[in-house]
């Protein structure tokens, strides 16, 4: 026999923030404690947000606006933005110049100030210095749409999903290098790398499923 309690669990303490990305041009921080909300004026279709290490900074980026030329849509965005959390403002905002169509980002590991961001029309990988501004080293993932990203652990590799035609990219960061390519299908997108840095854990959105491969061969 059992008995289930009809307690209700006590409630947990929630503290800190939540930084947003909204993809109407704002980006939102929400205070956990007080249910509070800052908003702050990104530009054009800001997507992904990231925290540094520390709890910070706050960045975003702008994935537009976007260009219409024949049956092609070219996103054009180029900001990168920067959140004092602690102030509620932004601190700066980055031109990446010719590296366009900002999408994911995360901080590098090891390097509290230094985030990588796909910069998708431009078939890169930024890594950029959020303190200074400056870009530290861009990296070609020889394929187009390069959407997501993974950073191993130890910060030194990084994988790109690429949505057309479908692959997955690996590049070196110390060297901002390209080392390999793997096939995908087709709108593959989510992408995650195990703690080991052995598996990549991959959406394959058209499928309909999540493949699991291995990080050195794909």
């Amino acid at each position: 026999q059992f008995s289930i309690s009809t307690r209700p669990a006590p409630a947990a303490a929630r503290t800190g923030n939540i930084f947003v990305a909204n993809q109407s041009g704002t980006a939102s921080l929400v205070d956990l404690e007080t249910g509070a909300v800052e908003h702050f004026q990104i530009g054009p279709d800001p997507h992904n947000a990231a925290v540094s290490p520390d709890g910070r900074w706050g960045v975003t980026v702008t994935f537009g606006p976007m260009t219409h030329a024949a049956d092609t849509h070219i996103l054009n965005g180029n900001k990168l933005i920067v959140v004092d959390l602690a102030k509620k403002q932004i601190a700066r905002t980055i031109d990446t110049g010719e590296y366009r169509g900002l999408h994911d980002r995360a901080f590098r590991r090891g390097h509290p100030n230094r985030v990588l961001v796909t910069a998708q029309t431009s078939r890169r990988v930024i890594e950029v210095d959020i303190t200074t501004g400056a870009i530290i080293g861009a990296m070609d993932t020889r394929s187009e749409r390069s959407h997501m990203l993974a950073v191993a652990r130890d910060g030194n590799t990084v994988f790109t999903t690429n949505e057309d035609p479908g692959s997955i990219s690996r590049m070196d960061v110390p060297t901002h290098s390209f080392v390999a390519s793997f096939p995908a299908s087709p709108q593959v997108e989510g992408i995650a790398v195990t703690a080991d840095g052995k598996e990549l854990w991959v959406g394959e959105t058209r499928e309909g499923l999540v493949t699991v491969r291995n990080a050195t061969t794909g």
